[in-house]
């Protein structure tokens, strides 16, 4: 159940659960006050996506660009570079599962 690595301590647990707690409280707190509010929900729902899709851009280009560069991620884009890797998973199954269906 625990972990019993010498980096793992109780108070390091507290912390992250404190945070992730208080993350979800404050949702809900703010769920609560838009509740109350003037604001229309599926109004809300839209621009919400609206910003997703305009922070989803540069958010990805920024991990593409970390994760090749050998300065932070060490050796792991050089054990990658030039090959694919093998299908695993549900990778695996829904290629099996779709590659009859392609056409010819």
């Amino acid at each position: 159940m625990g972990d019993s690595s010498p980096g793992c301590s109780f108070l390091f647990i507290a912390r992250i659960l404190s945070a992730f707690y208080g993350t979800l409280a404050l949702a809900v707190v703010l769920g609560i006050a838009m509740n109350f509010s003037s604001i229309e929900p599926i109004r809300a729902l839209y621009w919400s996506a609206v910003s997703n899709g305009v922070v989803a851009v540069p958010v990805m280009a920024m991990m593409m660009l970390i994760s090749i560069n050998k300065r932070i991620m060490g050796r792991i884009p050089r054990l990658l570079m030039g090959k694919r890797p093998p299908p695993q998973g549900r990778h695996f199954v829904v290629g099996r599962i779709f590659k009859p269906m392609q056409r010819p």
